[in-house]
C-alpha cells in the first residue's frame, strides 16, 4: 500500500510541475479565473477601427462595425492594418465564456444570415494594470504561438482610449 501511495503522490507532484512550466510558458498574461461576469460590457477596438462588440448577461451579442473578414466572409485580412478596408457590418448572436481550464477563452457565435461562417474563439487577456482584453486573430488559421502583434484585434473592455493598454495580447 505504501508503494502505491508513494507512485500516487510522485505522479500529483510530476502533474502538478507540469502544468506550472505550461502556465510560465503560455506568456502569463492570459485571464485565468475570467468570469462570465466579469466579461459583459461593451468591448471596443478603438484606433481606426470602431468596431464595438457588447456582450449581455443572457448570453447574447450584438457588435457595431464588424469587420466583415472576421468571421462573416471569407478573411482577406492578413493583419489589424488590412481591417480598416473590410466592409463593415452590425452583427448579433450568442456568446460563452469558457469554465475551469479554458476559463480565459470566449466562444463567439454569429448570426449566420450575416456571417454564415459562424463565429469564433477569443482569448482574454489581463494587462500588468489589470485591465482586460479579448484578443481575436488575425486570420485565423494562424496558430496562436506564431502570432504577432500585427495578427491581433484587441477589444478592451470599457476602457478610455488613453488608458488603452494595445500590447495586452501579445
Amino acid at each position: 500500500m505504501s508503494r502505491y501511495i508513494v507512485k500516487r503522490s510522485l505522479s500529483l507532484v510530476a502533474l502538478t510541475a507540469a502544468l506550472l512550466v505550461l502556465t510560465a510558458c503560455s506568456g502569463g498574461n492570459l485571464a485565468f479565473g475570467v468570469t462570465a461576469e466579469q466579461l459583459v460590457g461593451t468591448w471596443s477596438a478603438g484606433g481606426e477601427l470602431d468596431t464595438r462588440l457588447t456582450l449581455s448577461e443572457d448570453g447574447t451579442l450584438s457588435a457595431t462595425d464588424w469587420p466583415a473578414s472576421l468571421d462573416c466572409q471569407d478573411n482577406d485580412a492578413d493583419t489589424v492594418d488590412d481591417l480598416p478596408e473590410s466592409e463593415r457590418l452590425d452583427v448579433s448572436g450568442t456568446w460563452e465564456a469558457g469554465t475551469d481550464e479554458v476559463s480565459h477563452v470566449v466562444t463567439l457565435w454569429l448570426d449566420n444570415d450575416v456571417c454564415p461562417l459562424g463565429g469564433s474563439m477569443a482569448y482574454v487577456w489581463r494587462s500588468v494594470g489589470g485591465d482586460l482584453a479579448m484578443c481575436l486573430k488575425i486570420p485565423q488559421s494562424v496558430p496562436g504561438d506564431e502570432l504577432v502583434p500585427g495578427q491581433v484585434l484587441n477589444l478592451n473592455l470599457d476602457v478610455d482610449d488613453s488608458e488603452r493598454d494595445i500590447a495586452a495580447c501579445l
